[in-house]
């Protein structure tokens, strides 16, 4: 009954996609710990809980995201007083190791520039030399590039870490900002569209090009 209270909240308050992968972390939670009180259920359970996961192979990154959007419910039950304590903040969550390293090679990147149109090419170049995210990238205005001292950086408010950055711009970097700049407005947007409107997203002329 409180995870429908609780779902009322997220979903007025958060993104589509992490609604979405609450839902898919309740759906697996639901049949184990659905019909128990919030105050039945103990850390003993909720190790056994991670154990019979991991023998039904599923990986620590799944596990840690069903554990966390039971941290959270448990935060919030606490909040509103429907709880008293929260049992998951008793469970070590497992380490992750499924990232890796994944770099274009020349072919690949040359490849891909071949395949994106006068719009996207820039955002795309600006992408592999400085290795900003896509919400970064289009944060990007011209205060924040700085062609005298050779800088372009993203603010605070942007940053994932939520602290300002700057990185460097090599000379691929700074003609295809410079050949950008002829054209664009002085205070705008760096990376707008053809209409001269800032983009909002640029994910599916990528996917294409890609």
């Amino acid at each position: 009954d409180f995870v429908k209270e609780y779902f009322a909240y997220y979903r007025a308050n958060r993104r589509p996609r992490s609604v979405i992968r609450h839902e898919t972390s309740w759906h697996a939670i639901q049949p184990v710990l659905g019909d128990k009180r919030l105050d039945e259920i103990s850390p003993f359970e909720l190790e056994r809980y991670r154990r019979q996961r991991k023998q039904m192979e599923r990986s620590d990154v799944t596990i840690n995201r069903e554990l966390a959007f039971l941290r959270h419910l448990y935060t919030m039950a606490i909040t509103w007083g429907k709880a008293t304590e929260n049992p998951v903040k008793k469970v070590r969550f497992a380490r992750e190791n499924n990232g890796r390293i994944r770099m274009l090679s020349l072919e690949e990147e040359t490849h891909l520039l071949a395949h994106c149109g006068p719009q996207l090419r820039p955002l795309v170049l600006t992408a592999l030399h400085t290795g900003f995210r896509k919400s970064e990238l289009l944060s990007l205005t011209w205060d924040d590039v700085d062609f005298r001292r050779h800088i372009v950086t993203v603010r605070a408010a942007y940053a994932k870490n939520g602290e300002a950055r700057s990185v460097p711009m090599n000379d691929v970097l700074t003609a295809t900002l410079k050949a950008i700049r002829m054209n664009a407005a002085v205070d705008g947007s760096v990376f707008c569209n053809r209409n001269g409107r800032p983009y909002k997203s640029f994910r599916s002329a990528f996917e294409k090009a890609v």
